[in-house]
């Protein structure tokens, strides 16, 4: 596979994911989403989420809204390595659990702002799955017009 096309599928991959998440698709991520997975989130250390706390939380999410600024992805063997950079709105509608931040607090920090996520893929069978994401935070807006992807995806 040639970065290009490690490109063109991560792109279809992350604009399908904020699609399932503004939809509250729970079936695209539990075909998505690799039994293995972990999420990490800065600059939240205590967050570290299974595939099932992961749906669990995001299909808490309302007022979602999501614009890709720049989808970057490189193939390695067998793998899909992939960066994005999305302005990101979503509400929180409950806590994510004892010892984690508050709803309101990881709203407060990140809904309303430019966020970067690393993500690693694979494929099970014909299905490509997220076997290791990480948010690594707000980055700003500094990414150039040249890399802005031309989607955004809305819900109420």
């Amino acid at each position: 596979m040639t970065d290009a096309q490690a490109r063109t599928i991560a792109s279809d991959l992350y604009h399908q994911w904020a699609a399932a998440l503004t939809n509250h698709d729970a079936d695209w991520f539990e075909r998505h989403i690799a039994s293995d997975f972990s999420l990490t989130a800065h600059p939240f250390a205590q967050i570290r989420f299974d595939k099932r706390k992961f749906i669990e939380v995001d299909m808490q999410t309302e007022n979602t809204s999501i614009t890709f600024l720049d989808i970057r992805a490189h193939a390695a063997g067998g793998i899909l390595l992939s960066q994005a950079i999305a302005r990101v709105k979503e509400d929180f509608k409950s806590d994510l659990g004892e010892g984690m931040p508050s709803a309101a607090e990881v709203t407060n920090l990140l809904s309303g702002q430019v966020l970067a996520y690393s993500s690693a893929w694979r494929k099970n069978g014909r299905v490509w799955q997220c076997f290791d994401h990480h948010m690594i935070g707000p980055v700003g807006e500094s990414v150039s017009s040249e890399n802005r992807s031309q989607s955004s995806l809305t819900t109420a």
